[in-house]
């Protein structure tokens, strides 16, 4: 007691142990040596009870705490008892994942197969059939697709290949056109936004659909299994698993496109897919009439995602010219502020180093340490912000993330998104991932484009709108604050809105009086 941690380590310095110091004790001065005399005892004590006993004898070899090997079906089989459905992953699911024997599932190899195939299909008022597009990455705006997939029900499942091997091309969907337009043949799907882009861009307007397991999901609970992708939910409401794309694609540079594959990987990873869909709609369209929220699936959420589908397909226009304009001026204020870095550290090094830089704010240059983290010193955002008024090398880190993250995020990725068959940036709109209801933009991220600073703003400029049009901005204003209004009739609240003060100014002068 007594004696911190600085004290300590310079006690051990000087003599190599606590065996040492104790032996030195009385050589030191005042409080030190009276504490350390006073609790040698309680010193060896503690020494004693932090030392592992290498000494206790063990029933158990080592040999015998290996981890036996587990039968996968015999966890699946616990794992759904339990309910653990997130639990059920590759590794454990492998007998899930190879197509069952008892499943129907065909290859349509030829034009004649799928007139055959066509007329099988159910007629008005007869049935819902499942609908999977396979397209290749990133998204149906811009990747080929490969082949459609559809089922009349669970344990059933058929591959149409389009543009890869053995596909039959475009006179595949031109036989598809007329079922795929009725509206009166019932379609269902997982992401139908994706199924009605892609066969959009081949001049097919989907129509019929009558239900989404990615936004009936979604609806059911937000919350629960975003981004509400089609293997989370065959998990929770099938309890199996279904192949990743990885699985027949591969991952990385080596990685494969659908639309390469032979027919033989496509049917058995598309044909799991499209029947799963069949199987897991039941389950999941139970629910969501259970929990009443089948009107507003109709209304709103399957008619929003033909819209959002649009949009995708139309693209915002972005000035090619003007973002490289942009890197290159970026890139050149980057350059003339990494010299200026280096000149006042003293020498070159990785400013994207968080160790580097360290060193180099906190030992060679001085600076008072503000936070340190489990691996050394933090340089964060708030530290170069506390370090700024103490010297201004924090200051220019500071504006050199912000042009690197403007170059990274922004100018560079977005010109790289840019459709060369368009010249537009064809975002994807998520609407099963924001729990708010709000929507969020991937493949690039549109949303995040910054405004509060002239650059942030300069970038905005690279989006135009299209001759004689204009880009507006719309927000609600205080939606929730006028809902309480509307809600409770609160009479302070009504008038403020009612007069356009400033609510919150208005709250403060009734609290401070």
């Amino acid at each position: 007691p007594g004696i911190g941690q600085k004290t300590a380590q310079k006690l051990l310095d000087d003599y190599g142990d606590l065996a040492g110091v104790l032996a030195h004790a009385s050589e030191q001065k005042g409080k030190l040596k009276e504490r350390l005399e006073d609790h040698r005892e309680q010193a060896l004590l503690s020494q004693a009870l932090a030392r592992i006993d290498c000494e206790v004898p063990l029933a158990l070899e080592l040999d015998d705490m290996k981890l036996p090997s587990v039968e996968p079906a015999e966890l699946n089989a616990l794992y759904k008892q339990l309910e653990f459905y997130s639990l059920l992953s590759e590794e454990s699911a492998k007998a899930d994942q190879k197509a069952d024997a008892s499943m129907d599932l065909a290859l349509v190899d030829s034009l004649a197969a799928l007139d055959a195939l066509l007329a099988e299909l159910p007629s008005a008022d007869e049935g819902a059939v499942a609908l999977l597009p396979v397209y290749d990455p990133p998204s149906p705006v811009r990747g080929e697709l490969a082949a459609l997939a559809l089922s009349l029900g669970p344990g059933h499942a058929r591959v149409i290949p389009l543009h890869c091997e053995a596909g039959l091309g475009d006179a595949a969907l031109a036989r598809c056109k007329a079922w795929l337009e009725d509206p009166a043949r019932a379609k269902l799907g997982h992401d139908c936004k994706a199924l009605w882009v892609a066969l959009r861009r081949k001049g097919i307007a989907l129509a019929g659909v009558v239900g989404d397991t990615m936004l009936e999901s979604f609806l059911i609970d937000p919350n629960k299994l975003i981004p509400h992708e089609l293997q989370q939910v065959t998990k929770e409401y099938l309890q199996r698993t279904i192949p990743p794309a990885k699985r027949v694609l591969g991952a990385g540079k080596q990685a494969k496109l659908f639309s390469e594959l032979p027919g033989s990987e496509l049917l058995d990873w598309a044909g799991q897919h499209v029947e799963a869909i069949a199987a897991a709609f039941g389950p999941v369209r139970a629910k969501l009439d259970a929990e009443g929220h089948y009107d507003y699936l109709a209304q709103v959420e399957l008619p929003l995602s033909w819209v959002l589908g649009q949009m995708e397909l139309d693209g915002v226009g972005v000035d090619r010219a003007d973002l490289a304009a942009m890197g290159e001026e970026f890139q050149a204020r980057l350059n003339t502020l990494e010299t200026t870095i280096y000149e006042q550290a003293g020498h070159e090094f990785n400013i994207a180093s968080t160790k580097q830089l360290g060193t180099v704010l906190f030992d060679e240059l001085a600076l008072p340490v503000v936070k340190k983290t489990k691996t050394g010193y933090s340089t964060n955002a708030e530290v170069l912000e506390r370090l700024a008024p103490k010297h201004p090398i924090a200051a220019n880190l500071l504006e050199h993330r912000k042009l690197a993250k403007l170059i990274n995020t922004y100018t560079d990725v977005l010109q790289a998104a840019i459709n060369p068959a368009s010249g537009r940036v064809h975002a994807t709109f998520q609407q099963t991932v924001g729990v708010s209801g709000r929507l969020i933009t991937t493949e690039p991220d549109l949303q995040r484009t910054p405004v509060k600073t002239p650059e942030g703003r300069r970038i905005r400029q690279a989006f135009p709108a299209r001759p004689g049009m204009k880009m507006i901005s719309a927000d609600w204003s205080q939606i929730e604050l006028r809902l309480l209004a509307h809600v409770t009739g609160d009479a302070a609240l009504v008038e403020a809105f009612t007069l356009g003060l400033d609510v919150h100014a208005r709250t403060a002068a009734q609290l401070f009086d």
